[in-house]
């Protein structure tokens, strides 16, 4: 059994428009890198000409930014969030992952500016964002449960449970840090 709308048409086409058109700006953000001599991976050349340079030989640098998409006049616009494009050199040399040059430090500054740029142009906004770990960095983290007892005592104490080295095993001490985080989460609005 199929469901049917019977209402006129102008009803239908405002119903179909509301779901198209987004009511706040939707900001999409990602970071990348490229290299200076970055070409394709299999790439056509004049048959016995040498390629000079090595696919992705050369300096590596680290891209950001955010795109936009929002409703102006009516219709469906997007664009690249002005001054939010940021550029750098890689310092690091690793194994092939870009994301090591980012940091939650680095992220969180250029994040900073870019809700400043998004509320001056567009007011309010919706982000999305991947999960890449420097996304959501823990400023002060619970102990691993590798880490020895007096460290996990050490954080508990911080947190506002009086506990000594001598008065729980390992185990009860994870436990106690994992109720402890728990009911410390922030959410935020």
């Amino acid at each position: 059994m199929s469901a049917t709308y019977e209402g006129d048409e102008e009803t239908q086409e405002q119903t179909r428009s509301a779901r198209l058109h987004p009511k706040v700006t939707e900001v999409f953000l990602d970071e990348s890198y490229c290299n200076v001599n970055h070409t394709a991976g299999s790439s056509w050349v004049v048959k016995h000409s040498p390629r000079y340079v090595a696919n992705g030989a050369g300096q590596r640098y680290c891209i950001v930014g955010a795109g936009s998409v929002f409703v102006k006049n009516g219709g469906l616009c997007a664009e690249w969030v002005h001054g939010s494009i940021k550029s750098w050199p890689s310092h690091l040399k690793g194994d092939g992952d870009y994301h090591s040059n980012f940091t939650g430090e680095l992220f969180e500054l250029w994040f900073e500016e870019l809700c400043q740029l998004l509320q001056s142009r567009y007011g309010p906004c919706r982000i999305h964002m991947d999960g890449a770990a420097y996304h959501k960095v823990i400023e002060d983290p619970a102990p691993a449960s590798s880490k020895t007892k007096a460290v996990m005592v050490k954080w508990l104490n911080e947190h506002g449970v009086t506990v000594g080295v001598n008065d729980y095993t390992k185990k009860q001490l994870e436990q106690l840090i994992a109720q402890v985080s728990a009911s410390t989460c922030i959410l935020l609005s």
